[in-house]
């Protein structure tokens, strides 16, 4: 099973190294990192050639927003898994690894997702839960870690899923 974890960046420079620093400290290897430059007019490309990993694929378009990123790294990766993480965002260290258990107990998974805190740029919490904040955490605490059946139809009431959570199969 291969793991490629896209980032969508528009002018992501503050962010990006921390980023790919979160992925890179998985307790579980990703097999690659694309990053997808939408259109950045700041130095994040040169952020990304220093960091010199051959790991990491560097594609830069025109700005067309995250969700075209995310399409365009999509079509560039290998991997069987895609895990998006947005260029501000942070996996905690087990991440993956905690996804890749869930798929264990559940390989017919096609997605997984969990709840994400928010942190301002001095790493100080603003929302712990995302999923609190959105009175939807109890609701998933009382599955049991069991998959939710039917998501579609939870889905059409409220979007529940934070993006950069998201291991999804090809």
């Amino acid at each position: 099973m291969k793991i490629s974890a896209v980032i969508p960046a528009y002018n992501s420079a503050l962010f990006i190294q921390d980023a790919i620093s979160s992925i890179k400290k998985q307790s579980r290897t990703v097999d690659e990192i694309i990053v997808i430059d939408d259109g950045s007019m700041d130095n994040t490309e040169e952020i990304i050639s220093n960091l010199n990993d051959p790991n990491i694929r560097y594609f830069k378009q025109l700005n067309q927003g995250p969700s075209a990123a995310r399409n365009f790294g999509i079509q560039k990766a290998k991997g069987d898994w895609i895990a998006f993480l947005d260029a501000d965002d942070q996996w905690t260290p087990d991440k993956i690894d905690l996804q890749l258990k869930t798929l264990d107990r559940s390989p017919s998974l096609k997605l997984i997702a969990g709840d994400m805190t928010e942190i301002d740029t001095n790493d100080h919490i603003i929302t712990a839960s995302v999923l609190a904040k959105n009175s939807q955490r109890d609701f998933f605490k009382n599955l049991n870690g069991q998959p939710l059946i039917n998501a579609l139809s939870s889905l059409l009431n409220k979007n529940f899923i934070p993006t950069g959570t998201v291991l999804v199969h090809r």
